[in-house]
């Protein structure tokens, strides 16, 4: 699954969809197992913003990717504008 135009938001309220869904299957997925989906599924010019995310020492947590994603998004959409 990749994001769509739509953007960020739709993209992650269906990863959380999807994994409420396989953990009422019983199948737990952890958050480590997620990002990775969402790392997957990011367009290729959000490459260097993959790379800083997935270079942390420490692990991302979904709800944090996603608030990260959200900024990025804007930040992206805010270039575009200016260029």
């Amino acid at each position: 699954m990749k994001i769509t135009k739509e953007g960020i938001t739709p993209y992650f309220l269906k990863i959380s969809k999807m994994r409420d869904q396989l953990q009422e299957l019983g199948e737990a997925t952890s958050d480590s197992e997620m990002t990775t989906v969402v790392f997957n599924s990011l367009p290729e010019e959000w490459g260097n913003f993959t790379c800083s995310i997935y270079g942390k020492k420490e692990a991302t947590y979904l709800s944090e990717m996603w608030s990260l994603c959200r900024i990025e998004q804007t930040r992206v959409k805010a270039k575009e504008y200016v260029g």
